[in-house]
């Protein structure tokens, strides 16, 4: 009898033992899990006042470059590229608003900030590399002239420097990956309204 009583007595304590360490665990597992929800929460808070933020600094950068716009007695382009929309100004006055596509270069960011019209293209020329028929497996023209895509870029280009340029719908003809920079690509008739209205070294406000 007392052997039995021992022996219950040590299957009870065994029983003990690890009915506490299962509630240790769940007690262990809960707190862990309590701990990487709240870290959890803390990174997506983190995100949400970061990107606050930045927003609030991109709000007061754009506050501060439009004084220096305000009283320009010339042509100017402002563009919001989070809305794809440009308007052409003066005196920060809008004359034109005009919606655009972007076309990015993955090699290249898009600029923010100040920027100038560095070169203006009534007409332009694009000249695939003899490369890219190789590539294709396609003889390579003999002629200069049957490599050129002529307004592949659209006419009425206007180059902003910092690999971006602003231009017209791209030619069907035109391998898009051989474009080697970003373009804010407006309609045909905006994109006159556009050329026309800036000169070389008119300002660009683009944020």
């Amino acid at each position: 009898m007392r052997k039995f009583f021992n022996i219950s007595l040590i299957i009870f304590t065994i029983s003990l033992i690890r009915l506490s360490e299962s509630v240790i665990k769940k007690i262990i597992f809960s707190e862990v899990k309590y701990k990487e929800n709240e870290i959890e929460r803390l990174k997506t808070l983190k995100n949400e006042l970061e990107k606050e933020l930045t927003a609030l600094t991109q709000e007061i950068d754009y506050q501060n470059l439009k004084k220096e716009f305000k009283n320009l007695k010339d042509f100017y382009l402002e563009i919001n590229r989070r809305d794809k929309i440009a308007y052409l100004k003066i005196e920060d006055k809008v004359l034109k608003a005009m919606s655009f596509e972007i076309f990015q270069n993955d090699n290249y960011p898009l600029p923010m900030g100040i920027l100038q019209v560095i070169m203006k293209q009534e007409t332009t020329y694009f000249q695939i590399p003899d490369y890219y028929y190789q590539l294709l497996g396609k003889e390579i023209p003999k002629s200069e002239e049957e490599k050129i895509i002529k307004n592949g870029l659209s006419p009425y280009l206007l180059s902003l420097g910092e690999k971006l340029i602003i231009c017209g719908p791209f030619s069907q003809d035109l391998p898009k990956d051989l474009v080697p920079f970003n373009a804010l690509i407006f309609s045909l008739d905006d994109m006159k309204v556009i050329f026309y209205s800036l000169k070389e070294n008119s300002k660009v406000l683009f944020y």
